[in-house]
């Protein structure tokens, strides 16, 4: 198949979606499809000729993101010559749009994948971002709507998509992940660079710096747990210098480390000198990390929300905790800390629930849906 993908976020930003993009791409590839990526502009050339970039602009509030202008008269005419079977969006907006609008127009069948909690995020519009909620819930149904197929990336997604109104045929893919990546590791580099050993008591969590990411909360469960308790943040976003003040107002000095982003290798490394990973999100919609904690080895603690809820099992791979209680998380915390046992049979649960999410299986669950599609029509 010829698959066009539209998307507002594409590499070198970092993101869930970017890293979801290119795990489809590479597998969907391996297996024979041709894959053309239509995405914002940040400034640098790319090689690869299946790329086509749009004009773009800094994100007023979000460091490192860029909005497309999705002006391009050439869009209809490229797609057009590219002969393309099925076009993908990622987004419900900007180039979204503008696949969609390109679908209607050459009668191409187009998937969304419902990638974030939109209506969760509009704390990044200044003033009115909460007033907006309701508004963008009901855009992204609407949208959902005019496409042939959603997507949804867990069924927790899905049942929120229909109690939304969405009544086009939705499918359940996640995001895979590749069992052989985390497994050539070298946990040296994060032991020296962190001043870790193999005895001291690590917890790690991943994710971007922003409101919606919750690591406040995992601050407060750190003044709840031992002293001789470390918790690496990896990644960085907007509320880094409000976090590293809440470290200092906590009185955590260095107990907790920013390591910023780190590159897969580092990641690895970093994963493997923890003991447990926390995770502290309310607005993901799968939580790929989740996975590829499972993939280190890495029983988890979160907080009993969608993204969550379907990839943890409550007392097999991981903790759920009810509600926002600081406590609850540090009591489960800490008994995995301390009941070497109980963490090793959470990690070989861990193994087995990655079986069912390789990315090979979940890309071909994918050319499923676009079948599918496709056999629909775009009527």
């Amino acid at each position: 198949m010829r698959i066009g993908m539209f998307t507002n976020s594409y590499k070198p930003y970092t993101s869930g979606v970017v890293r979801s993009l290119e795990t489809f791409k590479q597998h969907l590839e391996n297996m024979g499809h041709t894959v053309y990526i239509f995405a914002p502009g940040y400034g640098t050339s790319d090689k690869d000729t299946r790329v086509f970039r749009y004009h773009s602009i800094p994100a007023p509030t979000a460091r490192g993101y860029y909005l497309p202008i999705p002006l391009s008269w050439r869009t209809t005419r490229r797609v057009k010559k590219l002969g393309l079977d099925i076009i993908h969006v990622h987004a419900p907006t900007l180039l979204g749009q503008l696949g969609l609008m390109t679908g209607r127009r050459l009668g191409i069948p187009v998937v969304f994948t419902y990638h974030t909690r939109y209506d969760l995020y509009t704390h990044y519009v200044p003033i009115i971002g909460p007033s907006l909620r309701r508004l963008v819930a009901r855009m992204a149904t609407r949208f959902s709507n005019r496409c042939q197929s959603v997507i949804a990336p867990t069924p927790s997604i899905r049942s929120i998509l229909t109690a939304n109104g969405v009544t086009t045929p939705i499918h359940v893919v996640p995001t895979g992940v590749d069992p052989q990546e985390f497994q050539s590791f070298n946990k040296t580099w994060a032991q020296e660079e962190f001043g870790l050993t193999d005895d001291d008591n690590v917890l790690v969590t991943v994710g971007r710096l922003g409101k919606e990411k919750n690591i406040g909360f995992l601050l407060k469960v750190m003044t709840q747990l031992p002293s001789d308790v470390r918790l690496l943040i990896v990644g960085d976003g907007p509320l880094r210098a409000n976090l590293r003040g809440e470290v200092t107002r906590l009185g955590l000095g260095e107990r907790v480390t920013f390591t910023g982003q780190l590159g897969r290798e580092r990641l690895a490394s970093t994963m493997w000198a923890s003991k447990i990973f926390l995770f502290s999100s309310t607005t993901d919609t799968q939580g790929v990390v989740l996975l590829e904690a499972h993939l280190a080895d890495l029983p988890v603690v979160a907080l009993d929300a969608p993204g969550a809820q379907d990839i943890i099992t409550h007392g097999e791979n991981g903790f759920l905790v009810e509600g926002m209680s600081v406590n609850g998380f540090a009591d489960y915390t800490q008994s995995l800390l301390t009941d070497a046992p109980m963490r090793e049979r959470m990690l070989a649960a861990g193994r087995r629930r990655v079986e069912d999410y390789t990315a090979e299986a979940c890309a071909q669950r994918l050319v499923e849906v676009y079948q599918a599609t496709c056999a629909m029509g775009t009527e």
